[in-house]
């Protein structure tokens, strides 16, 4: 067979042509919406850039399988309620990866000394999220960030893994959280080193945590304490009242963790240099009361975990767990 080169130059800019399109078609640069308020639905064939805000009421962002690319932005998605009351948000099938500090984050910004002085501050910060199906990567910090006063938000289905720090932070005073069904997996490390679990329960209540599958995370699965009102002379923080109380967490699979469960997490921990605003129990001020009791850990399965659970708190439910 005798080949015309010039037939094959001819024909490089169609070839050409159609792998430039096919690349463009399935990872296109697109730009968002003006504004993310009522339902919107993204394009799945486009990588987004990251920086969302939601600050509206019955908003609901369905991704569509697109990808957010929050690698020069502090949060992938922000839902900022700005002091106003803001629910019955959703956040569906997205792909949201590097992001400098948290994929996702619920909060109302501002110092915790401000906002506990607002007798409606339950109300005024973000209640009644959805978030249903999204993929987390590779998060600076936290892969969601469930700020103080949040509550009634509902994490189901989805994967979060490689946070640099946890995978999902319930801050103080948060409460009446469901994490359901979740893959949480590789979170906790910094530069291959193991410095935070995977779920930190800190001062908050009535959270459930159920049919979770945790495997290899950093320090381990689930932490719940009460922290000491770290910093307090910082200005910015208040002495943390509410504690780590009436927490459910069952029917889990931890996998490959080096603590399963370990309630009141701080009880042990020498915390002089945390400028702690409680009363500590030793004339040293070394060490503070944790708060973690009256919690339910029933009916999780513990596979290849070097200790399964460790309970420093009171009247903690520990039941139907099985450990191979």
């Amino acid at each position: 067979m005798i080949y015309n080169k010039f037939a094959i130059f001819t024909k490089l800019p169609f070839i050409s042509l159609m792998l430039f399109s096919r690349f463009s078609l399935s990872e296109m640069l697109c730009e968002l919406p003006t504004s993310l308020k009522g339902n919107i639905t993204l394009n799945k064939s486009c990588i987004y850039s990251g920086g969302l805000t939601i600050a509206d009421s019955y908003t609901s962002l369905d991704c569509n399988g697109a990808e957010i690319d929050a690698s020069k932005f502090k949060d992938g998605i922000l839902i900022s309620s700005k002091g106003k009351e803001i629910k019955n948000i959703t956040i569906k099938n997205c792909k949201i990866k590097n992001a400098i500090e948290s994929g996702i984050r619920s909060s109302w910004l501002g110092r915790d000394t401000n906002k506990s002085k607002e007798l409606n501050r339950y109300l005024k910060t973000p209640h009644k999220i959805i978030i249903d199906n999204v993929e987390i990567i590779k998060s600076g910090k936290n892969g969601i960030f469930i700020d103080d006063y949040s509550s009634f938000v509902t994490i189901k289905k989805s994967t979060i893994k490689y946070s640099g720090s946890t995978a999902i932070y319930i801050e103080h005073d948060s409460k009446n959280n469901i994490i359901d069904s979740n893959l949480i997996q590789f979170n906790g490390y910094k530069n291959d080193f193991p410095r935070r679990e995977a779920i930190a329960i800190d001062s908050s209540q009535h959270n459930i945590i159920i049919n979770n599958n945790f495997i290899n995370n950093g320090l381990g699965g689930i932490f719940i304490y009460k922290n000491c009102s770290e910093q307090i002379h910082s200005g910015k923080q208040e002495i943390r009242k509410m504690h780590s109380n009436y927490n459910v967490i069952e029917g889990n699979h931890f996998e490959n963790e080096k603590i399963g469960v370990w309630l009141a997490s701080r009880q042990n921990k020498n915390l002089k240099k945390m400028d702690c605003g409680d009363e500590p129990i030793d004339i040293e001020r070394f060490y503070f009361r944790d708060y973690a009791d009256h919690n339910k850990v029933i009916n999780n399965f513990f596979n290849y975990v070097k200790v399964p659970i460790i309970d420093f708190g009171k009247e903690n439910n520990i039941s139907g767990n099985v450990i191979n």
